[in-house]
């Protein structure tokens, strides 16, 4: 950091103490290619898998904010990450773990979610419902971009998962599976 403050002129004290007390930390283009890796990354909480999920990216995927699961990674205590030379290992290890490990955050092995997170949600059919329409809302989704109805869906059917994981959440944290989500706008308008 020292050469960089040199750049910086003497007559600009302000912005040479702003970039003294930031946080500093330098890569090679080397270093930063091992976390660009293909890896299996694991958020933990109280020493139990709550996700295990894969990247070709490397770190990018799960410290993405945009990251599907980014209110799982928020709650974790710590991230595991498991680095591979090739994507096909780390997709191979990451199946054998979610079996082997059955996080709740996963989808089980018949790529349905796990029952705890319907629990008490009688209008949901099957376990699977919400996970097939989602697939299905983001397909359709991509086939018509500019559709305005087809971005609404996608919308509506994401706040269904959400509200489901939330559930999720609130049993995984030792709430009662009688607990109901909170009332969404259109129920509060009611």
């Amino acid at each position: 950091m020292g050469e960089l403050l040199d750049l910086i002129a003497a007559d600009r004290p302000g912005l040479r103490r702003q970039v003294q007390e930031a946080e500093h930390q330098s890569f090679t283009p080397s270093a930063l290619q091992l976390i660009r890796r293909p890896c299996v990354y694991i958020f933990w909480k109280d020493d139990k898998p709550l996700y295990i999920g894969k990247s070709q990216n490397g770190a990018l995927r799960f410290a993405d904010p945009g990251h599907h699961r980014a209110a799982v990674r928020d709650m974790a205590d710590k991230i595991g990450v498991l680095w591979f030379k090739n994507t096909a290992d780390a997709e191979r290890i990451e199946k054998h773990l979610i079996k082997e490990l059955s996080p709740p955050y996963n989808a089980n092995r018949n790529g349905r979610i796990p029952d705890f997170v319907f629990a008490g949600r009688p209008q949901w059919r099957t376990r699977y419902t919400l996970s097939a329409r989602l697939r299905h809302a983001e397909g359709v989704a991509r086939r018509f971009p500019k559709s305005g109805k087809a971005k609404a869906t996608l919308n509506q059917v994401r706040r269904e998962w959400d509200e489901a994981y939330d559930s999720a959440l609130r049993l995984f944290q030792g709430g009662s599976q009688e607990q109901q989500p909170p009332p969404t706008t259109s129920e509060q308008q009611q």
